[in-house]
């Protein structure tokens, strides 16, 4: 499709993304590709802007490339419908009058696509699908036996110390933030430290 973005290119995000009630995978997706906007695939970028007014509705990404062209994008966090077709179809046409002359393009990202979005797809030349897999990672990080892990704690640290043992076997640990010591039972990972609220791994 030609060359990708060019890091060192102009780039101006003219509305920050608010939170205005939409899914916040959503949202998340959109700041992803605001802040990585080669992942789009559009060659020779020149500007972008975000939650882009026109008279139809508010579009989720729209930018400009090889100065004649735009490309509007649309995101869906789930999977799409024939009606994501005619909503980014509509938001195209709205681009064109605004800026007449411009050749406009669309790009349609979602996580799945339906059969109907497909047939509607199949009926139009300048818009494209892309899909998206979005992944939540659960890892364990502190054991059970950690004394006075609340799990509250925000900030997590390399906690320093552990030579000194207890007559019970425990190990004196400091946090790394405050320097306050820590009892922590044998096996524990990590302590939370309750004088500055940080989270300290051992």
């Amino acid at each position: 499709m030609g060359n990708f973005f060019d890091s060192s290119e102009k780039l101006h995000v003219e509305n920050p993304v608010t939170d205005n009630g939409r899914d916040y995978a959503e949202k998340s997706l959109q700041n992803f590709i605001a802040k990585n906007i080669s992942v789009l695939r559009i060659p020779n970028v020149l500007d972008f802007s975000m939650e882009h007014q026109t008279d139809v509705g508010r579009l989720d990404i729209l930018v400009t490339s090889n100065i004649d062209q735009l490309w509007v994008v649309e995101l869906k966090a789930g999977v799409a419908s024939r009606d994501a077709i005619g909503q980014i179809v509509s938001y195209i046409g709205a681009v064109r009058n605004l800026y007449p002359g411009k050749d406009v393009f669309g790009i349609l990202i979602a996580t799945d696509f339906d059969k109907s979005c497909l047939a509607a797809h199949s009926a139009v030349t300048n818009v494209s699908l892309r899909k998206v897999r979005i992944e939540y990672v659960l890892e364990d990080y502190v054991s059970m036996n950690v004394s006075g892990y609340n799990g509250s704690g925000v900030i997590q640290n390399r906690a320093t110390g552990g030579a000194a043992k207890t007559d019970s076997g425990n190990r004196i640990y400091n946090c790394h933030s405050c320097g306050t010591e820590r009892e922590v039972s044998q096996g524990g990972q990590g302590f939370y430290c309750r004088d500055c609220k940080s989270y300290n791994n051992i």
